[in-house]
């Protein structure tokens, strides 16, 4: 998922099952599309976005075990941070494999995501819209759970609860567990739904927009939910790099924003 903010409306508040629909009326938006295309031709999941992540994982398969490392991608979108994780597990002397499991609540996103990751070998698929239970078979396996961009898409503080709480319940009783969410800046006003422009680039180099329905939260709010289902430790980590693609225009249309921010939580 892929959000950057250059305008914002108020909006009001929605309960759960209408930001679900809210969300997945988006993603069937063409132009939706055309910003992800954009976003991956430009390199966007490299150091600029994913800080920290990269760090966490390579120290997760650097590590001697006996079991595949066990990577959920909640809100996985066009696959793309599954593809990274499958990447990172291919260099230097790592000594573990990995099991990937992709989820998203939109048939159009993971139809987008398989096609991504073709060349991905041994991808669980699985639509699951995150404020309900997870699937019975995925409780308790994972060593690595993610989230790039899925937070801005949940409304409520009740919502927020239960996302950490189903994040938590995916994830094994395990020293090295961890839960990390990739965090767009947060222009606009604290559980605030707000109307934003997704600047992408056309073919003939031109910026245009893609209107989305959004929601800022801040750090202690997320920390407290989290803490509430059950992490003891949370930290956030800022994104500081320039993106590989600073000097095109987009750049120019996401300044002053503020920056990316990773959570990390821990049991």
């Amino acid at each position: 998922v892929f959000l950057f903010f250059c305008c914002f409306l108020r909006g009001s508040a929605m309960d759960d099952d209408e930001g679900a629909a809210f969300v997945r009326k988006q993603y069937e938006d063409a132009k939706y599309a055309l910003v992800v295309e954009w976003f991956e031709k430009n390199h966007f999941y490299e150091a600029y976005l994913l800080c920290g992540l990269q760090r966490e994982v390579a120290g997760l398969l650097s590590a001697e075990h006996e079991h595949p490392l066990r990577v959920v991608d909640v809100g996985t979108g066009s696959g793309k941070l599954i593809e990274k994780v499958w990447q990172w597990s291919r260099e230097g002397e790592r000594r573990r494999a990995v099991s990937l499991v992709g989820l998203d609540m939109s048939p159009e996103m993971l139809a987008s995501a398989k096609q991504h990751c073709a060349h991905v070998p041994d991808v669980r698929w699985e639509s699951w819209n995150a404020l309900e239970a997870p699937p019975r078979e995925l409780a308790a396996s994972a060593e690595l759970v993610v989230a790039s961009n899925v937070l801005c898409h949940v409304h409520t503080v009740a919502s927020l609860r239960k996302f950490f709480a189903h994040a938590r319940q995916l994830l094994a009783d395990t020293p090295t567990a961890l839960f990390a969410a990739v965090l767009p800046p947060t222009p606009h006003a604290e559980g605030e739904l707000a109307k934003v422009h997704l600047p992408f680039v056309d073919g003939s180099g031109t910026v245009q927009h893609c209107e989305l329905w959004d929601c800022s939260w801040e750090q202690g709010t997320l920390a407290a939910a989290a803490q509430e289902a059950g992490f003891s430790a949370v930290s956030f980590e800022a994104c500081k790099a320039r993106p590989p693609f600073s000097e095109t225009p987009m750049y120019a249309a996401m300044e002053g924003f503020g920056a990316f921010h990773t959570m990390f939580c821990r049991l």
